[in-house]
């Protein structure tokens, strides 16, 4: 569909006819519009989310290096819903949204405890984040309108499954986790 010249595409959100991509190698958030059939780049659509980049000024946040994006369809602890998200390795979250100009953004508390997170997943207004350093899912809760307070364990008690390998993972929409 289009070339990403010394990019490393690690993530894919696809909502209709616009597709984002998270480029890893230089921590950078793409927007592109596709043709009518999918199959292709409408003209002069490819452009970089100017505050979904390492190095992007955001409120009184400076964007580090982009762990992972995800579409959040409730927004109980953002500034509206349906929204592309971005989280970086310092726990700032950015938001984007396709429709209006509100751009959120928050510090995520309780990252001294992360080790080595690779993606989110947001379901029902919770935010997780995958952190096989840590061999735990961090779970944030809505409270107030953001995530204010630090992360409860996802895995908890004895028999806590090794998730140290785990490279990514998906809730459904009952609540399931699926790890890779």
């Amino acid at each position: 569909v289009a070339s990403f010249p010394s990019a490393r595409l690690s993530q894919v959100i696809l909502r209709g006819l616009t597709m984002y991509t998270l480029d890893d190698n230089n921590d950078i958030v793409y927007k592109i519009e596709l043709t009518a059939d999918g199959r292709g780049l409408a003209p002069n659509t490819m452009e970089p989310i100017p505050n979904m980049r390492r190095g992007a000024p955001v409120q009184q946040f400076i964007v580090d290096d982009i762990i992972d994006i995800a579409w959040a369809e409730d927004g109980s602890a953002l500034s509206q819903g349906n929204v592309l998200i971005a989280l970086d390795a310092n726990g700032v979250l950015v938001e984007h949204s396709p429709t209006v100009l509100v751009r959120g953004v928050q510090r995520l508390l309780g990252t001294e405890n992360w080790v080595t997170p690779v993606a989110i997943q947001v379901w029902r207004g919770n935010l997780y984040v995958l952190d096989p350093g840590a061999n735990q899912i961090w779970r944030y809760s809505p409270t107030g309108g953001s995530y204010q307070g630090a992360p409860t364990e996802y895995f908890a008690g004895q028999g806590r499954p090794n998730i140290t390998r785990a490279v990514d993972f998906a809730i459904d929409e009952n609540g399931l986790v699926y790890l890779l």
